[in-house]
């Protein structure tokens, strides 16, 4: 694997040198890792490669080489390996590919070689190298600081011996005074001795004439060494005099001109397709020509595959040194960045082709190291030109989500912007523009919103607070603000900017109609759903008149509408434009188009929130295959389509088939996109969910586990979705009534959210709040209610108080007051937040519903059961009519009535609810959901409180058989069980005088006991 360079013409080996990588090879235990170490040019590189190719003809099943000059080399290295050996992370996150190829080589017990070329850090280098397994690592490098760290093996320039020697047996010649002075011209470099040797042979000269020759070629005034990269002058005019003769002997510039565009690009190689891309003016007989030429006089090498052009980095710096100096550079750059303009690979193809991306993108960086910053003094347009190439490649490692690489790209392209064209540069803005949305992607919210701040000011100071670009700015922190949870301020924001384009644009310029729309979600965002249908109706009208009803904009907007209705509560309304959606959309674009597909899933999204779900699922499920008929299996929307099947299914509570849909996704997804794809971790998660929600807790709590584990290796453990992975693993502890592990787990991601995020986060409130109702559940109620009363109060002041978090915060404070018997703050409470979700979602809304439903439970706490058996019995009706019977809030509206009743004494009416409530359950929800068990239990309870004893024994039983199953044994929910069995043992044994023979269930219970 990788760009091994072939073996030179005339190559010596260098037996002695190679023996010792022969001979360290045979040992055993840890890793070997030795570094060639000496000056550029002395014949490092062709040494490890002499090496490699010896261990490839010898059968070693694994031979590596990546470069070595910086971490992002090592690391992409390391992960085209990872590829090579089925671990690569499909997501392409270089990082994680990288630890699996480093995991891999620490505990292979077959042959390994990794070289690498031409390091320059041992601190970049170290932390990749392994330190066990059967490898060996050769380093190259002319830094003897790795001597510290490594076995280090000096390659040093030729001796007299050896310089005289090879000459001879290059030339012919037997003059060995005379080839001593030249060698010693030239500093003993092998480099410069071979291609001193080629242009000798060449042009028929004498050792003495073309040491003349080479003392007065001018080259010393116009070659700058840099530091650390020193070279001798002779190695130098020996270069460019190799340079001279293949010019001459092509009759032509083009080796020149070739040789200056390698001399730009990766020191790793170019692929000799990039080349003929670079000059598609050149012909490729000439261009192969060229090439060959240039080989033979020892200026570039082939890689074993012939697919890659390799030169040595000093032949690289001395060409560049010379170009600039002369300005020949110039024209060979402009080849060279119109090539990388016209390589771009589209966004939307940006994964499928990520392999010739990753290309492209090194090829771009190693020009702009080389060359941006003199050509920023000579050609303004062209470095223009470049940055607008690095720009893509920011935007090219965001799109296949290897965010670090992105970050650290976007961060060095914003630097040479304010360095090159000055901070208030349009460039410079832009470029500070896309690195604050790439932050976003990444999941580093805060820091965006943070850019986004900065950049607004920036703009106001370059533009203006009237300038369409200032309103740009503005709208992307309304919406970063939003992205924050800060949603207050993004609707302020959002607001200002939509009249500031309505003012300057009028009201039918596109960027007014952007904002209209992005201020109709902002309403949403805060609860403000009437007047964000108000503007989502608005806005479709707009669209309809300006560009038409069968334009792709009015379709969203239409979308838009219709999700604003169904969060309103006008669950018809949305139901009915989602209808005319589908069929506008076939009539348009046909049965088998991907926007009709979307519609048919729209439409199934507003069955459900009807609760509709099987007329939902019906749908999904012949969606999810006709998109894998017309797509394919593996396409993305397909894979997309299976996971939200399977959450419908999961949602209208047929768990069992949610988790079998579950499983054969996260197959699929492994499949196409590997373990560490963040669609695939999301799709553990949900697998992890329902496996939770069927009470399966071992399970989930193990899976979950392991998607935490897989965000802390690939993002770290400070990363916002390891912390949210950290606080869903959190959930099913509490799911699983292990609270103690819940409380422990919520206390450290609070901590961690509250240093990384910030005390008003979304993610810390959220922590604040599942940590509330888990001190709750361990009767730490003081605490909790504490943490309550503050998070409603924050989330007041954050959000605003018609905020849908808001108004559910103010509800579970007002249930916590409920469970430690203040019912009078809790009713005065419930009966607030009922007349707000009222006025700002309407009667029917479902959020509305459930506020009415608690208050009846608070109403029943406080002894007030004739209102609270009216309340209940008003929610169930409502539920029924508005989300259908089967509608999973409205059986639990259902059992919370039976419960209702029994809390008012009427057992008999109780029964009679319970019953049909059960059938319900039965009727709708697969065998093994938890919901059909709970009111088994309930109903056993109430059948032995009055007096049937024999039907309560036989519910209590079938719910203690299958909590053992799934909960296993010495669960409380199973010794409860165990319990009420007994009891009922005992009572009838009491009534009958007559010994009880218990179920099996009872006896093992005694013995756990």
């Amino acid at each position: 694997m990788g760009e091994i360079p072939r073996e030179p013409p005339g190559y010596q080996l260098r037996s002695e040198l190679l023996q010792q990588l022969e001979v360290t090879a045979t040992r055993e235990g840890l890793a070997i890792v030795q570094a060639l170490t000496g000056l550029r040019g002395v014949g490092k590189t062709h040494l490890a490669a002499a090496y490699a190719r010896k261990c490839l003809q010898s059968n070693w099943p694994v031979v590596a080489w990546i470069a070595g000059e910086s971490t992002d080399q090592i690391v992409s290295g390391l992960s085209v390996l990872a590829s090579h050996l089925g671990l690569s992370d499909p997501d392409h996150d270089t990082a994680t590919s990288a630890r699996a190829a480093r995991s891999w080589l620490e505990t292979t017990d077959v042959p390994t070689l990794l070289v690498i070329d031409n390091a320059e850090d041992p601190n970049d280098v170290l932390p990749w190298v392994p330190t066990s397994g059967s490898v060996q690592v050769v380093i190259t490098t002319n830094k003897h600081s790795f001597g510290n760290a490594v076995q280090s093996i000096n390659v040093s320039t030729y001796s007299s011996g050896q310089a005289i020697e090879y000459l001879t047996q290059r030339t012919g010649l037997e003059e060995a005074q005379a080839a001593k002075s030249l060698a010693e011209e030239v500093g003993f470099l092998p480099l410069a001795l071979a291609q001193a040797a080629w242009l000798i042979k060449i042009r028929g000269y004498t050792y003495s004439q073309y040491l003349e020759l080479l003392r007065t070629t001018p080259v010393a005034e116009t070659l700058l060494a840099a530091q650390g990269d020193t070279y001798p002058h002779g190695t130098a005019q020996a270069v460019l005099l190799a340079v001279e003769q293949v010019e001459a002997s092509a009759r032509d510039c083009v080796p020149r001109q070739v040789l200056e565009a390698i001399s730009l690009l990766s020191p790793g190689g170019v692929k000799r397709f990039s080349l003929s891309s670079m000059f598609h003016d050149i012909s490729s007989a000439k261009l192969d020509r060229s090439l060959g030429d240039l080989a033979d006089a020892s200026l570039i090498a082939y890689s074993i595959d012939r697919s890659t052009v390799i030169a040595h980095r000093l032949v690289q710096r001395i060409i560049r040194d010379h170009g600039a100096a002369t300005g020949s550079i110039e024209s060979v750059t402009e080849n060279i960045v119109q090539y990388f303009l016209r390589s771009r690979i589209p966004r939307a193809h940006s994964w499928e082709e990520r392999v010739d991306g990753f290309q492209l993108v090194e090829q771009i960086a190693a020009t702009s190291r080389h060359i941006q910053m003199s050509l920023a003094q000579r050609d303004k347009d062209l470095v223009l030109a470049l940055i607008e190439a690095r720009v893509w490649s920011l935007y090219f490692l965001s799109e296949v989500r290897d965010d670090v690489r992105a970050i650290s790209t976007g961060e060095s392209i914003v630097t040479d912007c304010k360095r090159i064209l000055g901070d208030s540069h349009p460039v410079t803005l832009d470029a500070q523009h896309t690195l604050a949305h790439v932050y976003g992607e990444a999941g580093y919210k805060d820091k965006a919103l943070v850019r986004h701040k900065d950049l607004l000011e920036a703009y106001r100071d370059t533009y203006g607070s009237r300038h369409p670009e200032f309103d740009r700015a503005r709208h992307c922190l309304a919406t970063a603000y939003n992205a924050e949870g800060r949603t207050v301020e993004s609707l302020s924001l959002h607001q200002a900017t939509l009249g500031s384009r309505e003012n300057s644009l009028g009201p039918d310029h596109p960027d007014t109609l952007a904002s209209r729309h992005s201020l109709a979600h902002a309403y949403s965002s805060v609860g403000r759903h009437f007047e964000a249908v108000k503007f989502h109706e608005q806005v479709l009208a707009d669209r309809e008149r300006i560009f038409g009803v069968d334009h792709q904009s009015s379709f969203e907007a239409r979308n838009c509408l219709a999700e604003a209705y169904r969060n309103a509560g006008r669950a018809n309304d949305s139901l009915a434009l989602h209808r005319k959606i589908l069929i506008d959309q076939q009539n348009l674009l046909g049965a088998d188009h991907p926007d009709v597909f979307a519609a048919r899933e729209g439409l199934s999204w507003a069955l459900n929130a009807m609760g509709r779900g099987e007329e939902a699922v019906a749908i999904l499920r012949s969606a999810t295959e006709d998109r894998a008929r017309v797509l394919g299996p593996d396409h993305s929307s397909h894979l997309t389509s299976m996971h939200n099947l399977a959450s419908t299914v999961s949602a209208n509570g047929e768990y069992s088939e949610a988790i079998d849909l579950y499983r054969a996704s996260l197959a699929d997804h492994e499949r196409v996109l590997g373990a560490q794809h963040p669609s695939t971790l999301i799709v553990r998660q949900s697998l992890a969910d329902v496996l939770s929600k069927a009470e399966r807790h071992i399970e989930a709590v193990a899976l979950q586990i392991t998607v935490v584990e897989k965000y802390e290796k690939s993002l770290g453990s400070d990363h916002p979705r390891t912390l949210s992975a950290k606080n869903k693993l959190a959930d099913l502890h509490y799911s699983a009534d292990d609270t103690a592990k819940a409380v422990s787990l919520l206390r450290s991601v609070l901590a961690d959210r509250t240093r990384v995020l910030g005390p008003d986060h979304p993610g810390t409130l959220e922590a604040r709040h599942g940590l509330a109702h888990a001190l709750g559940a361990m009767g730490q109620k003081g605490e909790a209610l504490d943490l309550h009363r503050t998070l409603a109060s924050d989330r007041e002041r954050i959000l605003g108080g018609n905020h849908p978090h808001t108004l559910m915060a103010r509800h579970c404070l007002a249930n916590t007051y409920k469970s430690i018997g203040f019912t009078e703050e809790a009713l005065r409470l419930h009966n607030s937040v009922l007349a707000d979700q009222t006025r700002v979602l309407g009667e029917g809304h479902p959020q509305t519903m459930s506020s009415r439903h608690s208050l009846a439970h608070a109403l029943s706490s406080a002894g007030r059961h004739p209102e609270a058996l009216e309340l209940h019995r008003e929610v169930l009706a409502d539920r029924e009519r508005i989300l259908g019977s089967r509608h999973p809030s409205t059986l639990e509206a259902h059992r919370c009535l039976a419960s209702a009743l029994e809390g008012a004494g009427h057992l008999e009416d109780a029964i009679t609810a319970l019953e049909i409530a059960l059938r319900l359950h039965e009727d709708v929800l697969d065998g093994d959901h938890p919901a059909i068990f709970s009111v088994r239990y309930m109903l056993g309870a109430l059948c032995a409180s009055h007096h049937q004893e024999d039907r309560a024994v036989e519910l209590i039983s079938s719910v203690l058989d299958y909590r053992v199953r799934h909960l296993g044994e010495g669960h409380p929910h199973v010794l409860r069980a165990r319990r009420t069995l007994e009891e009922i043992s005992r009572t009838m044994r009491k009534r009958s005088g007559r010994v009880f023979l218990a179920p099996k269930f009872i006896r093992r219970s005694r013995r756990d006991s």
